[in-house]
């Protein structure tokens, strides 16, 4: 992008300078607030680890999905998507073993969801 500086005569090296710095302020001013209004937005995205064993859909696996998964099993919780660690089609006590070794990284393989 081509720009006219608005000087009559000659500018000094100074003038020139201050007009850059001056707009390339704005510009970056312009810049911060545009990033910044739009953290809040990705903040507040709704995102689940589409990982097999993250029974309570939320962002990691960890204890919380062993107890979602026993009850599961006992019928005080609802199956959910990713409940089904060892993705067999059944919600069992194989599947807090899976989530147990997702948990340790012992396991041998994990099932995902690839969202692409």
């Amino acid at each position: 992008m081509i720009e006219k500086l608005g000087c009559k005569d000659k500018c000094s090296y100074t003038e020139v300078l201050w007009h850059f710095c001056k707009k390339g302020a704005t510009y970056l001013s312009l810049m911060v607030l545009i990033i910044s209004s739009a953290i809040p937005t990705l903040a507040t995205t709704d995102f689940t680890l589409q990982v097999f064993g993250n029974a309570d859909m939320n962002d990691n696996i960890d204890e919380n999905d062993v107890e979602y998964v026993q009850g599961i099993i006992s019928g005080a919780n609802e199956a959910t998507r990713f409940a089904d660690a060892n993705h067999d089609g059944n919600v069992d006590e194989q599947d807090v073993e899976q989530i147990e070794k997702i948990i340790q990284e012992t396991d041998e393989e994990t099932m995902y969801e690839d969202s692409h």
